[in-house]
């Protein structure tokens, strides 16, 4: 999460797990130009670990009174053109693979998050299950104890399954 980042880049940790999205915060401190960005192994010698995919859905309701003008945003939005400025301006990864690729060519630390997600990513699961998964950082605690030693793997990964479980059973 942020501490990680924020340790990484004020130079207090050795290495992130993190997204395109932190860029902008290690370039800001103490580590700038004395890092590398590399995909996280996989279990397979020289394979790429999935990452999660995400973002944000996108869509038109039924009872828009706007209809047409809102469908004419969600194409622009979501169109190829866009997700380049929208990369540009933002730093958000383009859907489209030929897209991503040309945002690598223009800024080489994107390069690994797109070998990354062509490895093959998974999508987090659609159910409001995950909103809390997500908010009571369940996976990032995960990781926090078997990085610091005070739980092993299969430990740490049972008791975050178990939360997910009851999660994912009270949203039904």
């Amino acid at each position: 999460g942020n501490a990680t980042v924020t340790a990484f880049a004020s130079g207090k940790a050795a290495m992130a797990i993190g997204g395109d999205f932190s860029h902008a915060a290690v370039e800001a401190g103490a580590v700038k130009g004395k890092y590398a960005v590399v995909p996280l192994p996989g279990v397979a010698k020289d394979s790429i670990a999935p990452a999660f995919a995400g973002g944000n859905n996108i869509g038109v309701l039924k009872s828009s009174s706007h209809r047409t003008l809102a469908v004419d945003l969600m194409k622009s939005l979501t169109g190829k053109r866009t997700q380049a400025k929208m990369f540009d301006a933002m730093g958000f990864l383009p859907t489209y693979t030929d897209v991503r690729a040309a945002a690598a060519k223009k800024e080489p630390f994107v390069e690994p998050f797109v070998e990354t997600l062509g490895a093959g990513a998974k999508f987090v699961p659609a159910s409001p299950g995950w909103g809390q998964i997500d908010a009571s950082l369940v996976l990032p605690t995960m990781f926090q104890e078997v990085v610091s030693g005070r739980k092993d793997v299969a430990r740490a990964a049972d008791d975050a399954a178990k939360k997910m479980d009851a999660a994912f059973a009270d949203a039904g």
